[in-house]
């Protein structure tokens, strides 16, 4: 049964999003320790990566535990698209982790562990974008109530095409043959996702600017373009699938252009955090983690760019932006320390 909620209190695990995007942010920086030359680092968060998965797993499941112990029948509460879009960094943070862990442990047909965190996060992925497809199809939504939370749609497509990628089988045969046209048709459905969101965002900007809006979630339309280059690049470099390579210059022409983009939506974007540092930021809440994560997957793009094409500036800014990321997730993870024992103190 679909039960259509107007303005419930979200699911635990929507209220969670918070600390899934540190998931993200730690797992990205994981992958960019490693280019980095820090291979020790970049063990050992993964390892914290996938700490701070169960964790927040398990704090969800502690605060919707009446929910579950009252549950009589199957039900799925769907409410208005915006309170699910936050709830996406799940399934992303997890596809972020498997990345890594493929990377680490080796290909689906090498590794038990890869082979059952693909399963997972392939599940994971297809419950949490039904409900937010499910939502904008039968609830009404606003356009004011777009943000940039809503990228997270198509950055979780792009973020399993990559994890889907990685963990490819290393020979021929039928599983490498249908993992890479799976990574593919996911990353061409995830490039047609974004410039939707991108179109309705824009028209949101237009008619109501920053207004009602967290300015932090629209780091995610940068980072999602640079995402977008990172899984384009990932599925240029699979090699014997016929249909994948009959689409290579129009794959290889999309890379450069959502690079493109990622790049030109940095320069405003980091322009109001600084204004936002300068003029209001007093570091009495959390920190913010999307810019931590979105200037990862901008660094996975700019090295996926130069994996594919030799590209100088994409090595250059892909290195310097994977540098800046570590940087940013301990000042993030310094400044949410600070917090937290600040509030312990008082």
């Amino acid at each position: 049964m679909i039960a259509v909620q107007q303005r419930p209190a979200l699911p635990a695990i929507a209220r969670a999003n918070l600390p899934y995007g540190v998931v993200m942010a730690t797992g990205g920086a994981s992958q960019l320790a490693h280019v980095c030359g820090l291979p020790t680092a970049s063990d050992l968060l993964l390892g914290l990566a996938i700490i701070q998965a169960f964790w927040v797993l398990l704090i969800g499941m502690r605060h919707h535990r009446h929910q579950l112990i009252q549950l009589s029948a199957v039900r799925l509460a769907v409410n208005p698209p915006e309170q699910h879009a936050g709830a996406l960094t799940v399934p992303l943070g997890l596809a972020v982790i498997e990345a890594g862990l493929a990377t680490r442990f080796g290909a689906y047909t090498l590794s038990l562990i890869t082979a059952a965190g693909l399963i997972f996060i392939w599940l994971t992925a297809a419950l949490y974008i039904s409900r937010f497809v499910i939502a904008l199809c039968i609830t009404p939504w606003r356009l004011y109530a777009v943000d940039g939370a809503w990228f997270l749609a198509p950055a979780v497509l792009f973020g399993i095409a990559i994890a889907t990628a990685a963990a490819l089988p290393p020979t021929g045969g039928g599983q490498r043959w249908l993992m890479a046209s799976l990574a593919g048709m996911t990353t061409i459905a995830a490039m047609a996702g974004y410039w939707a969101v991108l179109l309705v965002s824009c028209l949101r900007l237009i008619q109501y600017r920053l207004a009602g809006t967290a300015r932090a979630p629209w780091w995610i339309a940068m980072g999602c373009a640079g995402l977008a280059a990172a899984a384009l690049a990932r599925v240029l470099q699979i090699h014997a699938v016929p249909w994948l390579a009959v689409l290579h210059n129009p794959l290889q022409a999309s890379m450069v252009i959502m690079y493109a983009a990622a790049l030109m939506l940095l320069i405003p974007i980091v322009g109001f955090s600084i204004d936002f540092i300068w003029r209001h930021c007093r570091f009495r809440k959390r920190a913010s983690w999307p810019p931590t994560f979105s200037t990862a997957v901008f660094a996975m793009g700019g090295l996926g760019l130069d994996a594919t094409l030799h590209s100088a500036a994409g090595a250059t800014l892909g290195m310097t932006a994977a540098w800046a990321t570590l940087v940013l997730w301990t000042i993030s993870t310094t400044w949410d320390v600070w917090v937290s024992a600040r509030q312990v103190a008082y």
